[in-house]
């Protein structure tokens, strides 16, 4: 499944890339403003039906440390796992 996740954002990127260079960062960008989604709304439906009140000061920080661990903590490990799907094999195939 992440598989064609990944396939669908490596063409997305290809597609609005105007360099061969910024394909792999862009899917990985890609990629992990969905995952960063997944993140955000998981974290806003467990707080919402807690019976906790957690101060907002602090659901927004953790949201954002989350988000951003997320974007530049796992990028360069999503880079190497995009190069190592061989993702221009399979764009190439496509078309």
């Amino acid at each position: 499944m992440i598989k064609n996740l990944i396939k669908v954002d490596y063409i997305l990127s290809s597609w609005f890339s105007n360099t061969h260079n910024k394909l792999i960062p862009g899917t990985a960008f890609l990629f992990l403003n969905k995952v960063v989604f997944l993140w955000v709304s998981i974290f806003f439906f467990s707080t919402s039906f807690s019976q906790k009140e957690i101060n907002i000061e602090i659901y927004v920080s953790v949201r954002l440390i989350g988000a951003a661990i997320i974007l530049y903590g796992f990028q360069n490990r999503t880079k190497r796992y995009i190069e190592k799907l061989k993702m221009n094999e399979v764009y190439s195939k496509l078309s």
